[in-house]
């Protein structure tokens, strides 16, 4: 093998260590020991060498002849290598809001991960920070073209990230014309991914009409096929009015495809997603016009909402919060031992007002 790859690099005009008496070759043992070590990406090549009695240049040489680099100069920054690792709740949510919003690539061997939010998202972008444990820091990034702001979060060395994004929801490099269906058995975590990809790349809005329109946008038309059998067969059956089938249709400005629910069973699907415990965008699920027209549609209409929201054994006690030691900051002690040992004197207060009161006089 050894003499198969000098032969290969002479030929590509590479030099490398010429064979000589006093060469020491590498074992297939070291190569191996080689391999493990610059694969985790956490050891740099200076420790490598001291543990293998040899110097960092050849350690760094001879993995650049076996085909893999070390990440580890690109680990300025950590984050959660096994966060994509387990399905639930909040990974099937922000695996939908990153199949619509995140893009994934390759630099040489390390993988990157990338996810840029409107300014207004902010808040969702640091709750994924908090998430993933993400050491690095939120971007802002003006467009001169368009007048605006927008944040993101660039990983890099997250080539665990990769496989299991891969593995889990189908989200590869250049996926905007060819990504598919996430690989989830749950249909409760199907419908947590749903949420999440409306998120991304859906809408919620009133037309002209105040009908009350739901719609997913995608370029993969495999996908939004998807969505669609997978909505229709929960919805279709008990809330259908009449055989009406929703098309996929190419949108005339932009080059992409829309699945668009509207009606009643728009109403129906919004009142079954917006209790799942998941941390939706308030900017969609929480507007006030909508809220007041699902009322409406509940009092006059209340045989087409009888579907609740049924959450699986496993996942009643299940709470993101806890899972990922999220606790809301407790207030400062300090604060609280001023307030009690100095309180406002009242008297001195309504003597400073009447003082005021008569200057103005």
């Amino acid at each position: 093998m050894r003499d198969n790859l000098h032969t290969m690099f002479y030929m590509t005009k590479i030099k490398i260590r010429p064979k000589s008496k006093n060469y020491k070759y590498w074992t297939s043992t070291e190569e191996l020991k080689l391999e493990e070590l610059v694969k985790t990406g956490k050891i740099s090549f200076n420790e490598i060498g001291k543990l293998l009695n040899r110097s960092s240049q050849s350690c760094q040489d001879h993995s650049s002849i076996l085909g893999f680099s070390n990440n580890f100069r690109y680990r300025k920054y950590f984050h959660d290598e096994n966060f994509w690792s387990e399905i639930n709740p909040i990974t099937a949510y922000f695996g939908g809001f990153s199949s619509a919003d995140c893009s994934v690539r390759y630099t040489g061997l390390c993988g990157i991960y990338r996810l840029e939010l409107g300014e207004c998202d902010k808040n969702h972008l640091d709750l994924f920070k908090k998430l993933t444990k993400f050491t690095g820091n939120i971007i802002c990034d003006k467009r001169k073209n368009r007048n605006t702001t927008t944040v993101k979060i660039a990983i890099n060395g997250c080539n665990k990230w990769m496989d299991d994004l891969k593995n889990n929801f189908a989200i590869i490099p250049n996926k905007t014309k060819r990504l598919e269906h996430p690989n989830i058995e749950s249909n409760y975590l199907k419908w947590c991914w749903l949420i999440g990809f409306m998120d991304g790349d859906g809408c919620i809005n009133l037309n002209p009409k105040n009908y009350l329109n739901i719609s997913y946008t995608s370029s993969s038309t495999n996908l939004l096929f998807w969505i669609k059998d997978f909505i229709e067969n929960k919805f279709n059956n008990k809330f259908m009015l009449r055989n009406r089938q929703n098309k996929i249709k190419k949108l005339s400005w932009a080059n992409c495809h829309q699945y668009v629910i509207g009606g009643t069973r728009a109403c129906a699907l919004f009142n079954y997603l917006k209790d799942f415990p998941v941390p939706k965008l308030a900017r969609k699920w929480q507007q006030p016009k909508i809220l007041e027209y699902l009322e409406q549609m509940k009092q006059k209409y209340p045989q087409f909402f009888t579907e609740t929201l049924t959450i699986p054994p496993e996942w009643q006690d299940w709470n993101y919060k806890k899972h990922y030691n999220l606790e809301e900051n407790p207030p400062d002690p300090k604060i609280n031992l001023i307030s009690f040992q100095n309180p406002p004197n009242i008297n001195v207060i309504e003597k400073e007002q009447n003082l005021c009161l008569e200057n103005q006089n």
